[in-house]
């Protein structure tokens, strides 16, 4: 048997080793797994020639059952949009809110500044005494 014909078989075996074990094919992976070295199939000889066309049309074969129909690909797209357009009412959503939320809290802080000055003043009147809130501390006695 010459070196042409061992080194075919085995690249024949080894292109079927990938295809069953569903590793990506290609003239590299085959020469690889079969010990070749590389580009050695691209050696202008008909057995060579034979295994580099199962390689492509091995290569296309498995290519097409990759492939996404063009409805799933819409499908996909549409579910897509969908999802976004949710986002996008959702942050709508919680941006009014933080305005809403802001503006009240700027009216809080109005208010409690007004009531500090109201306090202030009542302070200095004498009316109400500097320490509204009182504590009184437990006798340690």
């Amino acid at each position: 048997m010459s070196k042409v014909s061992q080194s075919a078989k085995a690249a024949q075996l080894a292109l079927t080793q990938l295809i069953a074990s569903g590793e990506k094919v290609s003239q590299y992976a085959v020469e690889k797994k079969a010990g070749l070295a590389n580009g050695a199939l691209n050696y202008k000889h008909p057995k060579y020639e034979e295994i580099k066309q199962r390689i492509h049309d091995a290569k296309c074969s498995l290519n097409k059952e990759n492939t996404v129909s063009n409805d799933n690909l819409k499908q996909v797209c549409n579910h897509e949009r969908h999802l976004k357009k949710v986002y996008w009412e959702k942050l709508k959503l919680a941006n009014n809110r933080l305005k809403t939320l802001e503006g009240e809290k700027l009216e809080l802080q109005y208010q409690l500044f007004h009531m500090q000055k109201y306090l202030a003043e009542l302070e200095k009147l004498g009316v109400a005494d500097s320490n509204i809130l009182e504590f009184r501390l437990p006798d340690l006695d």
